[in-house]
Formats: C-alpha cells, structure tokens, sequence
C-alpha cells in the first residue's frame, strides 16, 4: 500500500526511494528481518536501493517499556546522485536524504528487565510524514514553503513589525539578523499548529507531564514573537488561520476557536507577567551580589527558589544573564537540580505499584483461569446513612509469589491472590482500592492493594499467619469504614463536577483522587477561581446534600451512556463496551423527578447524597491557570474543618482586644501570634474560611509588629538614656545589642547629650556605631575622623556613613572583627583621640 501510493497515486520515481529494513541484533538475540527484504524485492525493490539497519534506526519503541518491533522505512533521495553514493546518507542525518514513510511491526513487549516478550496479539502500524510529502509533492525544499505553512506565516507578517519571511534556513547557530527573524517565522508557525490541535484534544498548559510541554511549547512561540517585535496576541490572532487549513482534516477545531484563542491569551499574560516578576527579581538578586561577571550554582538557586520575590524558571534566568552578559556555571546548576531530584525522591511517600508480569497473565490465560467477577462489590446496603457490606465466600485460583506461580505461601510472606470472585474495589477512575482480610481454614491474610490486570483481580497481600493454599476455600472480610470514606468521597467528587459546571461553565475534568480521608479533583476552564466562586460552589454544594438526592447506578452500552443528556466523561479515558452510569435524582415537584449530575464511572457510592454530610473545600492550587486542583473534605472531617475556623476566628478576634491593652505586652502577643500561625498549619481549615481569616490575621500581624516596634525602641529609649546619665566622662563608650536605624533614631531624639561609641559584639562581624552631636561638631570633633583613629586596631575593618542619617558628621559605622581585647584597644586610642580634640578646643580658648 505505501509503494503503491508513492509510487503509482504520487508518480514518486522508484530510483528516488530507497528502502531499510531491521539487520537483527546479536546481543538480543534478534534475528535480521529478512522476510520484509524478501517483500521489498518481490515489489521490485532492487537491492541497491535497499540496506540493513540496526536497533537505532530501525527498531521502534514507546519507551523503556511497552509494545515495540522491527520496522521499514522509506527515504526519498533530493540529490538524485548514483545509488551508491545516495545509500551512504540514508540514516545519516543528512537532510538530502530524508525518512518519509515507517512501518512497525508490533510484536514485542519490552518487560521493565528489558526482557522481549511475545505480543498475544500483533499488528502493523504505519505513519507517514505529512509535511514532508506535501514538500515534495509541491517541489518545495523546505517544509514552511509549502500551502500548510505559508498562510500562517503570511499572517505572522501582518502582525509583525520586522522584516518580512525570506526562507533563510542557515543552521541553529547562524547568528545572522535575517536568519534568526526566520527561524522565529517558522517556530511560530510550527507551534502555533500543535497548540490549537493540543486544545482541541482538551490538553490544556500546565505543571505536569504534557499539560508542562504544551506550556514551554506556548513560551517558546510567546519568546518567538517577541523576537519579531509583535505585539500581545499574535499567538491567538493565528488560530483562525490555523483553523482555516487544518479545519477540514479536523473538525473538532472548529467547535471552540473563541474558547481556544482565550486560552492562549490568559497564558501569554500570564508568561509575560511571570517575565516582568522575573526581571525584577534577577536585578534585586545583582543589587546583593554586586558586580558579579559569573553566577553560582547557589546563587542561580536561590533566584530560582523565590529567594528574592517569586520563583524564576532557570531557562529565564539564563537569557537574563545572557542579556547582561554574565555567566551562569551550569555545571553546578545541574548538580543542584539533580540534589533536588534525589531530596523529592527521598521524601516521596508512596509504594510504588507492581503487577504481575505479562507472561504470568499468559499463562492464566492458557491456563483458562476464568476472569474475576468483581460485580460484588456493588453489594451493600444502607439505612438512615448506616452501611452494611456483608462478607462473601471465594475461592482461592492462583498464587504469585515473587513473579511466579506457586501452591501455596507461608505467614510471613507476601504474594498475589488471584480469586474466582471479590468484593474488593481495585484501584480504578481515581478511587485507591479496599484494604481488608482474607481468612481460609488454615490462615489469615491482609489485604494492602488491590489491581487488575487483563480481567484479573490481583490482591496484593501478607500473610499474617498460617499458609494459604491454591483451591482454598476463603471468606472475605473489607474494610467498612475504609470502604465507607470512599464513596462518600467519591459520589462528593461527582457532586463537585456538578457544580463547578453550574459556577464556572465548560470545566473538564482531568482526573481525581478518591481516598477515605478526602478528595482532590483536577480540571480545567479558561476563567479564573475566585474566592467568591468558591463559596457559590460549596453553597450548591450544601444544598445538593441537605436536599437529599437519590444516586442511582445503571449498566449501559457504551454507545449509548455518551447520548445521554448532560452526561460528563472524559476524553482521553479508555471505555469498555460496557459502562456504568452513575447519576442523582430528586423529586423537583409533586412526581416528577429531575435528574442533575450524569456521570460514565465505575466507582463505589453512597445511596444518596445526604449521607455525605458536609463537604468544604480544603485547598486550592492553579486558581488562575487553566488547569486548577481542589482538594475537599466530607462527613466528620469537614465538621471538624468548620469548626477549626470558628476557634481560630475566636483567636484572632482575642488578639485584636488584646492589642489594645496597654498591660499586654509585645512579647505575649507574638506567642498568641504563633499560636495562631501554627493552627494554620497544622489544622484543616476551609479555603474560604481560612483566605478570609488570613487577611484578618495579617492586619493584626502588622499591628502587633507596630507595638513591638514601639516597645523595643522605647527599651532602647532607656538604655541609651542611662548610660547617657549614669557616666561621668565626657563621652561614653559602651557595649549594646542594636540595630543601626533603630539606634540612630533613639540618639536623634535624646536631646542634651555627649558623644557617644557603642559596640554590638553579638557577632563574629561586629558593629561600632560613633555619635557626635552638633553643637561637638562645631568645634571640630567629627564621627568618621574619631573611628576611623580607631579602625587600624580592628582586623577586616571597614568604615562608612549611615544611610539612616544624612550628616556624616552626625554618625559613621565601622563593622569588622570585634572582641573585648578589640575593644579595649579602641577605648585607648578613642580616648587619645578624644584628648588631643579637647586641647585643642583648650588652647583656642585660651587664644
């Protein structure tokens, strides 16, 4: 078929196309894939025209597991030189010679060892270079001179205030003004066709995984833009564009354009505001570093972590320096990333899950080991919000141990249960499996997870004592209470979907996570989550509880379920023929019944939505990106949060009485400070509550601070005033704690006083601070000539002017290496200096 369309459809010459097929591997044991040759020549491929190649070329895979195969490819020669010199660029990565067709030959799974298996089932997959044919069909050297790209790029010219597009291809280091407007031209052209077609398939840019390369693939074309000198919105100004060429080819691109440009507009604000914060932070961050011509490692980290502001993306920092010319030591920045690496890593939290392999459930297959009927964990009942899940008997199928089957396992091991029926829920549609026990005549296991593989319940279990045999005869024992959180959580899930739809409008949702102690939901809208759409969420939310609305679950053809009015699913979920749909309903008036939330999902809930309780909204995380995460709270729990933000309001309201008390010192104050700072860390609180009560504390916070300020410079007040009166010389040389503007301001405001030096030892760099009133000026005695008479007894010293006072004169600070000999050294020559400026003064008046 790939031949023919080539060659027959296309009238591509044969002697253009040249042909590669897998040469085998020795050390896979891989042999060379000579019946695709054989084909190949049968066609009519002639064997100059045609070559082996190894594992890097022609063996295709999905990653470091997963189904892979050899494959065939053809190239087409731009050259139309001799075959034998044309066969020597194939696989070269020569551009003269370039891959237009692949065909996979999907018959291995690759094991997480490394190991190929046999697929059961294996098949062709073929894919051809859409771009590269257009090229070559339109006689084109270059892919962007073709009818895909240049209407983008004639509209990137409309919108750009630099020079027009001149297909100047030079390579990624020419430095040349053209070449880089061009390369521009074309980046923005290419990413612009990935991100409308990413939206349209409900992608959205984010922090993880895809949603994180949609985003930098946004900022790369945002970074394009700014190259060509265009203004805000170039990006979303070209989706109809893109629209217009591919839209035939893709439909779905023409449901939402409006929605799509939104998006791309709230992320190019976004990244630009993120490069404005950036900028600001990086020149706070030289204001400290001085001069520098070559960053740290550490230092480019502590830019990076928000050490001054916001956080900022490395690749930021980087064209900042470069834009200043100063260099960033990379090596010691990947080193820091890789220590962050290894941190998260060690402070993750989480078994990672293993099933069991694909040649085990080969072999049950073989084995004709029937498939788990888990329709039992739908089997409860409930009265006045009370649950009951009663015990079944199974039996015992299968045991894997270590990756193997086997007959039976010993108390104190742990294995894999397989069993011929269950009502264990496994981890499925966001909600993590049951835990319980399973007990046999002859021992007792505990339940920890629970998977399924091809049909297959897996049970991942210990044997807590006994032995478990294949054939036993078992009785199996959930966790309810565990069980019960679930559901509540879950059907709460689908009560939340229901309503951020109601507050917000077109939210998707992008997945979830259902545990026995709370919920987090993920999904996406173009709009931003304020606080006040928060609490209309929880406020329908409520109702939908109080009011007490029947959930029912019903088995519907695929098919069928994705007809259904108002029904939510989500896209990049892989359905069975076979769903359930789980949906509430309520008497709206008299008979009639009215159903709201519609829902595919296999999931374990509650009989009616009254049996949740309450439910408050926790945290939130991406409230103006576009894909957002909340997290909620049900039952007991979010009882307990409501109630946890009645106490800290209590506390705060104290604080604010007690703030104004005259007999309530500063010191007090900071503990019930901490003491309410900690309930926000460790309670759980509602996130509209605990936003409100935060913007409360922090006034109170300022306040509090403002009288400690108070009370600490009036200590200061009367410390500096005793010392003042209580020495008898003519000036005063002391020992203090201080901080300089504090200090400064205390001795500005101290009228009738002599001059005074006061050492701060408290640290390995201490602090000297001389003060010489005006009226000693005037005759002659000034602050910086006094220290600095002093500073050659002081090692690493350095003297200057306080910026807390603009007479120099008045005061001048020296820092360096201070101790008590240190000081007594300074105490001689001040005096010295001190005697010789009072002779003077003397014989003056004298004169």
């Amino acid at each position: 078929m790939a031949w023919e369309l080539l060659t027959s459809v296309y009238r591509i010459p044969p002697s253009r196309l040249y042909v590669t097929y897998f040469g085998g591997d020795q050390q896979l044991r891989l042999q060379p894939d000579h019946q695709s040759r054989d084909i190949w020549r049968d066609i009519g491929v002639k064997d100059d025209h045609l070559l082996p190649c190894g594992m890097a070329d022609n063996f295709w895979d999905m990653g470091d597991t997963g189904p892979c195969g050899p494959c065939t490819e053809i190239h087409y020669d731009h050259t139309n030189v001799p075959p034998d010199q044309a066969i020597k660029l194939v696989n070269s990565g020569s551009n003269l010679v370039t891959e237009l067709w692949n065909l996979v030959f999907m018959q291995y799974n690759r094991e997480s060892n490394g190991a190929l298996n046999a697929l059961p089932e294996q098949h062709v997959d073929t894919g051809m270079g859409l771009e590269r044919l257009t090229a070559l069909l339109q006689n084109k050297k270059s892919n962007y001179d073709t009818d895909l790209f240049l209407p983008i790029i004639k509209h990137i010219e409309k919108y750009s205030r630099a020079a027009g597009y001149k297909g100047q291809c030079g390579s990624a280091t020419d430095t040349s003004h053209q070449a880089g407007l061009d390369r521009a031209y074309r980046v923005i052209s290419d990413h612009v066709r990935t991100i409308t077609i990413c939206l349209a398939e409900g992608l959205l840019p984010g922090n993880d995984d895809l949603q994180q390369k949609l985003r930098m693939l946004m900022h790369r074309a945002f970074n394009a833009a700014s190259d060509l000198k265009s203004p805000p919105g170039l990006l979303s100004n070209l989706i109809p564009s893109v629209i217009e060429s591919l839209g035939e080819a893709y439909p779905e691109l023409q449901h939402y354009p409006q929605h799509f440009q939104d998006i791309v507009n709230a992320a190019e604000e976004n990244y630009r505001q993120k490069i404005t914060n950036g900028r600001h932070c990086f020149q706070r961050a030289l204001q400290k570093y001085g001069s520098v011509k070559r960053l740290t490692g550490d230092q480019v980290w502590e830019i990076h972590v928000g050490r001054f502001g916001d956080s900022v993306s490395l690749d930021l920092i980087a064209d900042l320096a470069t834009e200043l010319h100063i260099q960033v030591d990379e090596e010691a920045v990947i080193v820091k990333m890789t220590e962050k690496k290894e941190r998260d890593a060690q402070g993750r939290i989480y078994t990672e899950k293993t099933v069991i392999p694909s040649s085990i459930e080969l072999i049950l297959k073989h084995m004709g080991v029937p498939i788990t009927d888990d329709s039992y964990k739908y089997l409860y009942q409930s009265e006045n919000g009370v649950y009951e899940i009663s015990s079944i008997r199974s039996n015992v199928l299968q045991l894997v141990k270590d990756n193997s089957l086997c007959e039976s396992v010993e108390g104190g091991e742990r294995c894999d249960v397989i069993l011929d029926k269950t009502q264990f829920y496994s981890e499925a549609g966001g909600q993590v499996s049951d835990k319980g026990t399973i007990k046999t005549g002859t021992g007792v296991i505990e339940v920890e997870d629970v998977q399924t593989v091809a049909g297959y319940v897996v049970h991942r279990c210990f044997v807590s004592s006994g032995v478990i045999r294949v054939g036993d005869l078992c009785t199996l024992h959930i966790n309810q209470d565990y069980r019960f959180g679930c559901m509540c959580n879950h059907t709460a899930t689908h009560v939340l979907n229901y309503c951020l739809n109601e507050v917000l409008g077109d939210v998707k949702q992008q997945g979830s996570k259902i545990t026995p102690t709370k919920l987090s939901f993920d999904f996406t809208c173009s709009g931003n989550l304020t606080l006040k759409a928060l609490q209309k969420i929880e406020d329908i939310v409520a109702d939908i509880i109080k009011n007490g609305q029947k959930v029912l679950r019903r088995e519907m053809m695929y098919s069928d379920a994705i007809t259904l009015s108002h029904v939510r699913y989500l896209n990049n979920e892989m359905y069975p023929s076979t769903v359930y749909v789980v949906s509430f309903e309520h008497n709206a008036s008299g008979d009639r019944s009215e159903v709201t939330s519609v829902e595919l999902c296999g999931g374990t809930h509650v009989h009616n939505t009254r049996d949740i309780q309450d439910l408050v909204i926790t945290s939130v995380s991406g409230a103006q990106a576009a894909t957002k995460n909340l997290t909620a709270v049900t039952g007991l729990t979010a009882k307990q949060a409501m109630i946890n933000a009645t106490r800290v309001k209590d506390q705060i309201v104290q604080l604010e009485s007690d703030i104004g008390n005259d007999e309530v010192v500063s010191d007090i104050l900071l503990n019930l400070e901490t003491n309410i700072e900690r309930c926000f860390t460790d309670l759980v609180l509602p996130k509209v509550k605990r936003e409100q009560l935060k913007t409360r504390f922090d006034k109170v916070k300022v306040k509090i601070h403002q009288k400690r300020n108070k009370d600490e410079k009036n200590d200061l007040y009367q410390k500096v005033k005793n010392i003042l009166d209580t020495t008898n010389g003519p000036f005063v040389l002391d020992f203090m704690q201080f901080r300089v503007k504090e200090i400064v301001q205390v001795l500005d405001s101290i009228p009738d006083k002599k001059p005074i030096i006061l050492f701060n030892v408290e640290k390995k760099i201490g602090t000297c601070i001389c003060y010489v009133p005006q009226d000693y000026q005037l005759h002659g005695l000034v602050a910086d000539k006094w220290l600095n008479s002093m500073a050659c007894k002081v090692r690493n010293s350095q003297c200057f002017s306080s910026r807390y006072n603009s007479d120099t004169k008045t005061v001048f600070l020296m820092t360096g290496s201070l101790d008590i000999d240190t000081v007594d050294q300074c105490r001689t020559v001040a005096q010295l200096h001190f005697q010789q400026w009072a002779s003077t003064q003397h014989t003056m008046t004298n004169t």
